[in-house]
C-alpha cells in the first residue's frame, strides 16, 4: 500500500557560549582567606542567566567551586583558600603562583587567570608572645645590647615552623639598629645600640622576597609602647612584614 510525503518544520537557535574569567582584585591570597572568582558566560555578546559555572584549578585538574550566573550572565563564586587541592595529582597551594579556569557545558574552557598563593609568618618572643621581641627594658645611651626573636611560617594550619637564613633588620622609631639573619630555627639575635635617651620603639622587620608585581606591602609601624603585639601579617614567601617589639627605655640615668 502506498503511502504518500509528510514534512514538519521546527525552529532552532544554535548559539555558542563563552565563558570569560575577570582577573583577581587581590594581589595575593593565603590559606583561609576568600577568594572571589568573577566572570560572564555570554552567548553571541549577549549574557546567559541562569548557567552552571564551575571553576577549576588547571594543574590539579580539578573543580574548586561552583555557581551559577544571574540574569545577565555574570557570576561571582566566592572560594575559601585550602591548603592543598586535588588527589591525584595533589596540589600544595602556599609558596607558588596558581592557575584557574572556568567552564560551562556546551563551551570552551575560558581564559587563564593566575593567582599567588602566601604563607603567613610571624615574629615572636622567646615566650611564644606574638608580636613581641625580646630586649632589655633600659639601657645606657651608647651602651651595646642585643635584642632576639623567632622568625616563623604557617606550614600547615596551626603549624609554624622557624624560617631559616632570612634577613631581618631592627630599627628604633626611624633610625637602623642592625640587621642579622635568622637560624635553623628561626631565631635571630641582633645587637646595636641608641645614643640618645628617652623611650623608644625597636622594630624587627622582616623585607620579604618573591612579591608579586605591583604588590605593596602595609609597612606602618605605631609607636605601641611596652610589651603591645601587633599580630600576624600574612607573606608570600615571604611578603614584607613589620612586628613592633618591646618598648625599650634609654636612660640616662648611672646603673
Amino acid at each position: 500500500m502506498p503511502y504518500d510525503r509528510a514534512s514538519a518544520t521546527a525552529t532552532v537557535t544554535v548559539a555558542a557560549l563563552t565563558v570569560t574569567l575577570d582577573p583577581f582584585t587581590v594581589p595575593l591570597a593565603k590559606p583561609r582567606d576568600i577568594v572571589t572568582f568573577k566572570g560572564r558566560v555570554t552567548s553571541d555578546g549577549l549574557g546567559v542567566g541562569g548557567v552552571s559555572v564551575q571553576i577549576w584549578h588547571a594543574a590539579a585538574e580539578v573543580n574548586i567551586v561552583s555557581g551559577t550566573t544571574d540574569v545577565n550572565g555574570y557570576f561571582s563564586i566566592p572560594w575559601t583558600v585550602p591548603w592543598v587541592v586535588g588527589t591525584l595529582p595533589q596540589v600544595t597551594l602556599p609558596c607558588a603562583t596558581h592557575n584557574f579556569y572556568a567552564w560551562t557545558p556546551n563551551a570552551p574552557t575560558s581564559n587563564i587567570q593566575s593567582l599567588p598563593i602566601a604563607y603567613s609568618t610571624r615574629i615572636r618572643n622567646g615566650a611564644g608572645q606574638v608580636g613581641k621581641i625580646d630586649a632589655p627594658t633600659s639601657v645606657l645611651p651608647g651602651a651595646p645590647f642585643g635584642c632576639s626573636g623567632y622568625l616563623e611560617y604557617e606550614t600547615a594550619s596551626g603549624v609554624w615552623s622557624g624560617l631559616a637564613t632570612r634577613p631581618i633588620t631592627v630599627q628604633y622609631d626611624t633610625s637602623s639598629f642592625g640587621s642579622g639573619s635568622t637560624a635553623s630555627n628561626g631565631l635571630f639575635q641582633i645587637s646595636g645600640s641608641i645614643p640618645t635617651s628617652g623611650t623608644k620603639t625597636l622594630t624587627a622587620r622582616f623585607a620579604g622576597e618573591n612579591l608579586p608585581a605591583g604588590y605593596l606591602a602595609a609597612l606602618g609601624t605605631i609607636e605601641l609602647g611596652i610589651g603591645v603585639e601587633e599580630g600576624i601579617v600574612p607573606f608570600f614567601l615571604m611578603l614584607a612584614a613589620i612586628i613592633t617589639g618591646i618598648g625599650m627605655t634609654a636612660s640616662s640615668e648611672a646603673r
